[in-house]
């Protein structure tokens, strides 16, 4: 009775029902004139999310995650040769110009200590070029090349590749069209310095690199996935209606559903991700379902004789209940993506839902109404072969193809253990692009791709410098060294334990812990005083001399390997008792980890 008064009412205010329909999905899509493209990975995080915000502690605490790193690869293979250096040296005081750098990190301005008579000299591993001898250069290249936290991050074990790394510190508001502007900022300098030493490759890679490339992946999708969608729907189309007036009416009701659909999340201000952007190819084939069970009947119809008012009214009429219940579960199966843990998959969703809704109702409408004036038959339906003989063949072996579609389930089912959920964000792009290549060279070559910090708390106020504590820090490190995957760990033992060595005439029998809270508070008082600006511990040690950050760099892990790693170092964290508060662990790579793990369990 409802489908067919519905049929009725639309049959009869034909250009109400388009002018409604056009004009909803209009001031709907207007909340997309707006739309801003995402280039900050954190959007895909609540603002409420645990690993994120651990992250986020351990930034407030000691140094910025973000970074942008430059790769200098010489051709003659040798990174200390003079021109590789000095190109570093301008690499690394460009990175100080950088706007929102808050720290540079390079062979050039790395530290060096030594003693000399009674006193400790602090100085950059490369300062003048030209003042050291081929002999002094090749002492300092062994040192790199052999210096834990400095092979495989700054330099390679070979010395034939070095990396300058620029850590930032955004602004909360639009970090993400900073991060734009930076990265823009340094591939120019670094097209000019190109120039000037054509011997030497440049690659600028690191974190920020790949999440400002995302603004223009996007774009570039969204102007061909989009059109495939709709090239392969049409295809379709002609195949099925070989109706050309009737396929661009089907295209307008979908391309009205991805107006209202989209523009209904881009309102609330929301920025277009590699999530989101994918979405207008969902509403397109949805909404062609819907279209195409109209035109069918609406066909059938016209060669039953009835004219076309009519047939378009039984149309409706049959196909009222079936697009409506269809439309109704799949929309809140979309909807249901509002549980993700990640916002960009709940926008999505809504946007798919919204979407897939507004096409119930302009296929209802909007379509009828509009073939109503346009001379479309959709003859191809009534060519088509009859699919009811395929009844003679399947009523005889019935039970016979229940039993095959029992095995191949029940197949197919046995090999989801299989599965293995292993998300990478690098691994977002496709190996074709050029950032993506940049990344996967850097993490062949120089530096592992997985970063944990692990910050530790002392006992009190500057208990940073007690030998227990600096123990503790010894045996957590060789706990993370226990994973072969394990490339480097950066943290204030490495420091103790060189300035320990050096101030015993650099004897490596007494590269180990200071016997004495007392001598390891000189040590660091003495090493503070000597260093220059931008190179304090702030990125190891927090303000008041009560926590400290390890770093661990590792090759690249699935999510279940880091996910296990992190058990691993809390159980070790747990068998230790700290006084004052928890030690807390932080990375963006385990951040994405239990982001997809949470949003499988949330959603299976």
């Amino acid at each position: 009775m409802l489908a067919r008064q519905w049929a009725k009412w639309v049959m009869n205010h034909r250009i109400a029902s388009i002018m409604l329909v056009v004009l909803g999905a209009l001031l709907l899509g207007m909340g997309g004139k707006d739309a801003q493209f995402s280039a900050n990975q954190r959007d895909f995080f609540k603002p409420t999310d645990q690993n994120l915000n651990n992250l986020i502690k351990i930034e407030q605490d000691y140094t910025s995650d973000k970074n942008v790193m430059v790769l200098v690869e010489p051709r003659n293979k040798n990174i200390f040769s003079p021109d590789a250096l000095r190109a570093i040296q301008q690499l690394t005081e460009f990175g100080w110009s950088i706007p929102y750098s808050q720290r540079v990190e390079s062979l050039s301005n790395h530290l060096y200590t030594r003693v000399d008579g009674d006193e400790l000299m602090v100085e950059f591993l490369v300062e003048d070029v030209n003042a050291l001898s081929p002999q002094e250069l090749l002492a300092r290249k062994r040192y790199a090349t052999q210096k834990t936290g400095v092979k495989d991050y700054l330099i390679t074990r070979d010395g034939d590749l070095s990396l300058v790394s620029v850590i930032l510190n955004f602004p909360e508001q639009d970090s993400g069209q900073a991060a734009v502007k930076v990265v823009e900022y340094v591939r120019d300098y670094v097209a000019t310095i190109d120039q000037q030493y054509p011997d030497i490759d440049f690659r600028v890679v690191g974190g920020v690199a790949v999440e400002t490339s995302l603004p223009a992946i996007v774009q570039q999708d969204g102007r061909t996935i989009f059109p495939f969608a709709l090239i392969l729907v049409f295809a379709f189309l002609s195949f099925t209606l070989r109706d050309l007036i009737g396929n661009l009416a089907c295209i307008a009701t979908s391309v009205l559903a991805i107006f209202a659909g989209m523009g209904a999340v881009l309102w609330s201000g929301v920025k277009v991700s590699p999530i989101l952007v994918n979405t207008p190819a969902i509403i397109v084939i949805i909404a062609m379902a819907d279209c195409i069970h109209l035109m069918v009947n609406y066909a059938q119809g016209l060669n039953k004789g009835l004219d076309k008012k009519t047939a378009l009214e039984k149309s409706i009429e049959v196909n009222f209940s079936p697009i409506v219940f269809t439309s109704l579960t799949t929309a809140v199966s979309f909807f249901a993506l509002n549980f993700s843990e990640s916002p960009p998959f709940a926008h999505m969703g809504t946007a798919a839902g919204v979407g897939i809704l507004y096409a119930m109702l302009a296929s209802l409408t909007f379509l009828p109404a509009l073939v109503y004036y346009l001379p479309s038959k959709a003859r191809g339906v009534t060519k088509l072969p009859s699919m009811g003989r395929l009844i003679h063949y399947y009523q005889p072996h019935g039970n016979k193809i229940i039993v095959g579609f029992v095995l191949v389930m029940i197949t197919l089912a046995s090999l989801i253990p299989l599965n293995r959920l292993d998300d990478n964000f690098v691994e977002f792009f496709d190996k074709k692009l050029e950032v993506r290549r940049d990344m996967d060279f850097m993490i062949e070559r120089i530096s592992g791709s997985v970063v944990v910090n692990i910050s530790i708390p002392a006992t009190e106020n500057g208990g940073i410098y007690d030998p227990q504590y600096l123990n503790l820090l010894d045996d957590l490190e060789q706990r993370l060294q226990q994973n072969p995957q394990l490339r480097f760990t950066t943290s204030l033992l490495e420091v103790m334990k060189t300035l320990n060595k050096n101030l015993h005439q650099d004897d490596p029998d007494w590269y180990r812990i200071p016997e004495s809270r007392e001598l390891a508070s000189q040590y660091l008082l003495m090493y503070e005083m000597s260093l220059p600006f931008g190179q304090d511990l702030n990125n190891l040690i927090n303000f008041d001399r009560s926590e400290t950050r390890v770093i661990a760099v590792y090759d690249q892990l699935s999510d279940k390997e880091l996910i296990d790693l992190e058990g691993h170092i809390q159980s070790w964290l747990d068998q230790h008792a700290f006084d004052t508060k928890h030690a807390i662990i932080g990375s963006a790579n385990l951040a994405f980890a239990h982001m997809q793990y949470t949003n499988v369990n949330n959603l299976s």
